[in-house]
């Protein structure tokens, strides 16, 4: 991304003090970014304006996931699967996990989301708030 992780956290602060009547204030920040370290979870985790964190696994299928990410940062499989280790081990309980169907088989992703699910579950006590499933068939006239 064109911003560093620092830019991230001030935006947060400043998106987290916006009041208006007669409706109040922003109650929740959900976020969607990239996969981060313990420590950067755990400055997340200190604002204590984060509601849920979420990151598509794109796919479980290790195959599809390395021919669709054949480099840069997204590429290293482990470390995308275990991003919502990181975020329990830092004391983000409340996650969003999600597979991009059409990738792979559909039934082995649903699956594999399932497991992924269980896992959290039974190591942290938390499994995800939320699952993402998009559509099972491509959109009329995208490309």
């Amino acid at each position: 991304p064109k911003y560093t992780f620092d830019d991230f956290l001030r935006v947060v602060d400043v998106v987290s003090k916006v009041r208006t009547e007669p409706c109040g204030s922003i109650r929740r920040i959900n976020v969607d970014i990239p996969a981060l370290s313990v420590s950067d979870f755990r400055r997340l985790k200190a604002t204590g304006e984060i509601g849920t964190y979420t990151l598509f696994q794109e796919t479980y299928h290790r195959d599809t996931f390395k021919r669709v990410h054949p480099g840069g940062p997204k590429s290293d499989f482990d470390y995308r699967l275990q991003t919502m280790d990181r975020a329990q081990t830092a004391g983000i309980d409340d996650v969003g996990v999600g597979a991009l169907f059409g990738l792979y088989d559909y039934r082995f992703e649903a699956l594999a989301m399932l497991q992924h699910a269980e896992h959290l579950e039974t190591h942290y006590g938390a499994g995800p708030h939320t699952i993402s499933i998009p559509r099972l068939r491509p959109a009329d006239q995208a490309p």
